[in-house]
């Protein structure tokens, strides 16, 4: 059983949203089993996560990227889930799985950003996909 952690901000109604469970849909249940971890969960994809039998562990909206507190929840959820892959979209996501998956050893870290990012500071966002890089041997971008 290969076991997929996915670290995402929201489960809302967004794209982002949508791909997972259209993953967990699309992958053999007897050979993956997925847990997410999530800032906030919410509405009809939250609800069909559920109704898959995926467990959604919100831990609360971050300040910023390197908080340690939420850091320390992902970290909590490595220990005990052991997951072979950690999968992070988002900014968020992707802070979760490249500082947690790495302190938590998981093997395979998985960065994806799907949109340009807007609002957010040049310099953070140079200095800190610079940081998460460091942190990742391979990058998966996915632009839609």
């Amino acid at each position: 059983m290969i076991r997929v952690l996915h670290c995402i901000e929201t489960i809302a109604s967004g794209g982002v949203e949508q791909v997972r469970l259209t993953l967990v849909r699309g992958l053999d249940p007897s050979k993956f089993e997925h847990k997410i971890i999530c800032t906030w969960k919410g509405g009809a994809i939250a609800i069909a996560l559920e109704q898959e039998g995926i467990e959604l562990i919100p831990i609360g909206g971050f300040t910023h990227p390197f908080e340690w507190n939420k850091q320390k929840q992902v970290l909590e959820v490595i220990r005990k889930f052991k997951p072979h892959i950690i999968h992070g979209a988002i900014f968020e996501g992707m802070s979760m799985a490249a500082i947690a998956g790495t302190l938590g050893g998981v093997p395979i870290r998985i960065l994806e950003e799907t949109s340009e990012p807007i609002g957010r500071s040049k310099n953070l966002f140079g200095c800190s996909d610079y940081f998460l890089g460091y942190l990742i041997r391979s990058w998966v971008f996915l632009h839609r």
